[in-house]
Parts: C-alpha cells; structure tokens; sequence
C-alpha cells in the first residue's frame, strides 16, 4: 500500500513539465539558430532571420509587463524606436563601438519608460493602454517634427557598421549578436518573475487591491517594471539599427505596436519564450505571404483569429494543456 501511495505522489525533486518547456523551447531555438548560418544562407535570408529574432527580443519586454505585470502597451514600438533613435545618434556621435552605444539606447530608453510609468503607473486597463497610445504617439510627432536633428520623415541613414574593439560588425555578426541576446534577455527575464520583486509584480496583476493591502508597492512596481521592459526594448531597437543601417518614424509607429501585442497574444503571454517564438513565425509568414499575394494581410488576419480562438491562451500554452490532455488520457 505504502509503495502504491509513493508511485502516485510526485517527486519533489523533479521539476515539471509546465516549468521545463520554457528552457526546452529555448534551447531548441538556440541551437537551431546558431547552426543556420553554417547552411549557407543567403544574406537577404540571414537579414530577415535576425531581424525576426529582434523583433522576438522586443516582444519578449512586452511579454514582462503585460504576461507578468498586466500592463498592456499599445506604445512599446515607441521605446524600441527610441532605442533604435539614441543608437543611431551614439554611431553619429559618441562612439561606433558597441560597449559604449548599447548601453547608452539601453539606458536612455529605461529612462524613458520609466517616465512614462511615473505618469501612469497609477492608471489600469483600457486607461493604461490609451496613455502609452498617446505617448508614443507624442514621441513619433516629436521625432517627425525635429527635423534638423532626427532627419524628420526621412529618419537616420546611412550610419556607419558599429564595431568592437575597431573592427566592424557584419550581417552575420550582428546576427550571432542578436540570438545571445535573445537568449540571455530569456535567462534574465525567467530568474527576475520568479525573484520576490517579479513574484510581487504578479501579485499587482492579479488583484493590485490586495497587493497593496499586503505591503507592497504597487506603484514603485509598476514603474520598476516598465523601466525594465524599455530598457529591453531599447535594447532590441539598438539591434535594429545596427543591422539596418538606419531608422524611421515608421519604427515607432501604432502598427508596429499592434504587431507586438499580436504576437504576444499568439505567442502566450507570461511564457517570454512563447511571445518570442510567435514574433519569429509571424515575421517570416508575412515576408512570404507578401512576396505571393497582395491580399497578404486578410490571410495573415484570418490566421491570426483562428490561432487566438483555438489557442486562447497562446500557442505554448496550448501546445502543454493538450499534452496535459494526452497524459491524463493515457493514464486513465
């Protein structure tokens, strides 16, 4: 009987399957990633592979205040613009080398973002939503209008390759840079929701009432938050720019927001490596979809609405609660 009971009971030592999915999509992802190159890619093929992890990165610092604050941002291509902006000045500049120029778009833009969750951090909902609407917004007329510095509609072109240690980087090793970002924004981003401030954070998204009658900051965590999130976001937009070459207002527009939130929502929000996996696939389906159709985005909108109604809560999510399934029917 004694033995019966130990079979059923789980091992405290083993970690779950909903824990360790995360880590096994990630490591597939990197492996994959950094064995491509060796295929003999074409560069336009390589340009759109690192471009699609870029965008991966970006939706990941969405994923953090949304999945894991529950802050939704109808902005957040904003501050990966404005990233993207400040690199391009550090390259014009400050500095071409990479340890300077990084840093800077990444701190800039934290700051940024945590102006902008000092201004509504204590705003929720649909309210929260429209006040990073209307910032970025403010921001792109901003960037437009300025003409003599930001090059108005036209944006920054033709910026020099930046460099480490003087040597310039290429295509292909902007890429490599981009996937071990990407990895290691997923390592960061997993060990801070589930330290005590990102176990905190969820407790605001789940019910900010009962947070603040426990003791904790509502506020000073919501800003906290959206500080980190830019400044992974301006992280991503640095990366832009040193694959492009340039930047536009195009970067920072409503459009690229909503396509964040899009595959946000497919990816799974509060997976960070659901988001990223979800922003990869739907930037090569709409390369390819654009080069065979015109009517690419009425296809692109029906598979959109038809992953959202049969996977409701992403695509990661949805592929465990069906192994879930699998495992309680087999074991019946």
């Amino acid at each position: 009987m004694t033995q019966a009971l130990a079979r059923k009971l789980p091992d405290p030592r083993r970690k779950p399957a909903r824990y360790l999915a995360p880590y096994l999509v990630m490591g597939a992802f990197a492996v994959t990633f950094i064995a491509l190159p060796a295929f003999g890619l074409q560069r336009s093929t390589l340009s759109l592979l690192s471009l699609a992890v870029i965008f991966g990165i970006a939706v990941m610092s969405l994923d953090y205040i949304y999945g894991y604050g529950g802050m939704m941002s109808f902005g957040h291509a904003a501050l990966f613009g404005f990233g993207a902006y400040i690199a391009g000045f550090s390259l014009q500049l400050v500095s071409r080398e990479l340890f300077v120029g990084l840093p800077i778009a990444v701190a800039s833009t934290a700051l940024l973002a945590a102006a902008w969750g000092i201004l509504l951090g204590r705003l929720e909902g649909v309210a929260f939503a429209m006040g990073t609407l209307a910032l970025a917004s403010s921001l792109r007329i901003l960037i437009i209008q300025w003409r003599d510095v930001t090059g108005g509609t036209d944006g920054l072109v033709a910026l020099p390759l930046v460099e480490v240690f003087g040597q310039g980087l290429k295509p292909t090793a902007v890429y490599y840079l981009s996937v071990v970002i990407a990895c290691l924004t997923f390592l960061v981003l997993r060990y801070i929701v589930r330290t005590r401030y990102g176990l905190a954070l969820q407790a605001v998204r789940d019910n900010p009432m009962r947070a603040e009658a426990a003791g904790i900051h509502v506020y000073a965590h919501r800003v906290g938050a959206m500080s980190i999130s830019g400044g992974i976001a301006g992280m991503a937009g640095a990366l832009f720019v040193y694959l492009q070459g340039s930047v536009d207002p195009s970067a920072l527009g409503w459009q690229q927001s909503g396509h964040f939130m899009i595959q946000l929502l497919m990816g799974g929000p509060g997976t960070v490596v659901g988001p990223m996996i979800a922003a990869i696939a739907m930037t090569f389906l709409q390369h390819w979809l654009s080069a065979v159709t015109t009517h690419w985005e009425l296809i692109l909108g029906t598979a959109v609405v038809l992953f959202v109604y049969f996977t409701p809560r992403g695509i990661l999510p949805g592929i465990m609660d069906w192994i879930s399934r699998y495992r309680r029917r087999k074991g019946a």
